[in-house]
């Protein structure tokens, strides 16, 4: 394997440079697999083998090993990905669900808002160059009402029970086929071969499979070590689990979930699998761009947290990245560009169609000479309702001790936790990394400052009329984010 500090340049000249006979408008690809962290996957290093189909990807393009995400959860690192902004800008954060800050969180989530510019959108600048826009999503953050369909001839929301059916299998062949990852790629297969042969296409997909709750269908959950009791237990809570697990009243050992949540990985690469066949079948594969990722990793119990929130630890910034060009140009590449991003997805999906990427933080990563990054920050915050719904399944939770923000700075050679805008500690990312912990803090001090004073207020999300959603409540009730109705946010 070829290694490249910054990511496609080795002599090369932008995409069709690295594709020799790549076509100026290739067909782009951007698969989601919600909610996994890099360092379980097989390409990087992991033990077990989870992740062999996007392994194969890898070895047909490019991964960045080192790339990391600028959120922790969902909705603020899809709105980066599909904007090009940072969520400081575009504030698709729980900053978006803290007003009237006495609402339960469960009808503040259901509010709707869309970009400040929604021509800036991914779907919306790929539809205006001509490209059919394709969008199947199962996690009901990544919706229609959150503005991500801007410029989609379709977008398919799964976790709506008549948009699963529509794509559900007569006679389903296995438990694989029975999956909601199962109804999304026949959606997929279907849309391939409806879709007009005469114009490129952009297709996006969110894979949850590695979601909590963890429950692998065979063979992958006995093939990573996972038991039917492990499953079990974790059903038996119901909606209130994730939520008690985030607020440190955890029922679980990583010994019992990390298997299982092993197991709903290899489940997510399975499917890539299937999709990448998908595209051999319609005869487009050579010809298309697919760009694989993830929103954000997990937390398995490192230093007692579990699931993606109140934290910016590496475990769940630190994603995959692989980028499979036309023409299988730089096969086998491995960029270690330390400040490589999810939030680069936008830009460089943009310029392979041949445009013009917005201005903004995203960079082209196929471009000869990426633009250059000194700092890329991991952020989050939070709202009273939310941390009041926390308080509410875990009596020993208290709302006044959290951070109202977290900020994790990278650099190329150092990663700083800042807590309330304050460096808390700091450690070198490589063993020769230049400098000393002492003036790395200081440094990072100032650094987030001016990044807090470049916020652009004007980018951010306008929000809009609240609403009655119970398909998309009931849905993030099931991954954990909302409390139901017997877990209100003052424990009732």
């Amino acid at each position: 394997m070829r290694r490249a500090f910054t990511a496609l340049v080795l002599a090369c000249g932008g995409l069709a440079g690295c594709g020799g006979g790549a076509p100026a408008r290739p067909n782009l690809v951007l698969i989601v697999l919600d909610t996994a962290r890099a360092d379980h996957f097989s390409c990087q290093g992991y033990a077990r083998p989870t992740t062999p189909h996007v392994d194969a990807l890898a070895a047909r393009g490019v991964r960045f090993s080192e790339a990391r995400s600028v959120a922790p959860w969902t909705l603020p690192a899809h709105m980066s990905m599909f904007s090009g902004l940072l969520p400081r800008d575009h504030g698709a954060t729980w900053a978006a669900f803290s007003e009237p800050e006495s609402a339960p969180l469960r009808e503040l989530v259901a509010r709707e808002f869309a970009p400040a510019d929604p021509g800036r959108m991914l779907g919306a600048r790929l539809a205006a160059a001509g490209y059919q826009c394709l969008g199947f999503s199962p996690n009901p953050w990544v919706a229609r009402s959150k503005g991500f369909a801007q410029g989609f001839a379709a977008f398919h929301e799964l976790w709506r029970d008549e948009e699963r059916a529509a794509f559900a299998p007569a006679a389903p062949a296995d438990a694989l086929d029975s999956t909601l990852s199962g109804a999304t790629v026949r959606g997929v297969a279907a849309a391939l071969e409806a879709r007009d042969e005469e114009r490129p296409f952009f297709l996006f997909v969110n894979l949850l499979d590695p979601h909590f709750p963890y429950e692998p269908p065979e063979p992958y959950r006995a093939r990573l070590g996972g038991t039917a009791a492990g499953v079990a237990r974790v059903l038996e809570g119901g909606r209130r689990t994730e939520l008690a697990m985030i607020a440190g009243a955890s029922p679980f050992t990583p010994d019992e979930l990390v298997p299982l949540y092993d197991g709903e990985l290899a489940t997510a690469d399975h499917f890539v699998g299937v999709l990448v066949a998908a595209l051999e079948r319609a005869g487009v594969l050579d010809d298309t761009l697919v760009a694989v990722t993830s929103d954000h990793g997990e937390l398995l119990g490192e230093e007692g947290l579990w699931s993606h929130q109140r934290s910016v630890a590496d475990e769940l910034l630190h994603v995959p990245l692989v980028l499979k060009l036309p023409g299988d140009a730089r096969a086998g590449t491995v960029s270690d560009d330390p400040l490589a991003s999810n939030l680069d997805v936008y830009a460089t999906l943009l310029a392979a169609a041949g445009l013009v990427p917005p201005a903004g933080p995203s960079r082209d990563l196929c471009a000869p000479s990426p633009a250059a990054r000194e700092l890329l920050v991991g952020e989050y915050d939070t709202s009273r309702a939310y941390l009041r719904q926390l308080a509410g399944v875990n009596t020993a939770f208290d709302p006044e001790r959290e951070p109202r923000a977290l900020h994790q700075l990278y650099t190329a050679g150092w990663r700083t936790l800042c807590v309330s805008h304050e460096p808390q500690h700091t450690v070198p990312r490589t063993p020769s990394a230049p400098g000393d912990p002492s003036a790395e803090m200081t440094r990072a001090g100032e650094l987030l400052r001016e990044w807090l004073a470049a916020r652009d207020a004007s980018a951010a999300v306008r929000a809009g009329a609240l609403r009655d959603d119970a398909a998309a409540r009931e849905g993030l009730e099931d991954l954990g984010y909302v409390g139901d109705d017997g877990a209100d946010e003052d424990g009732r």
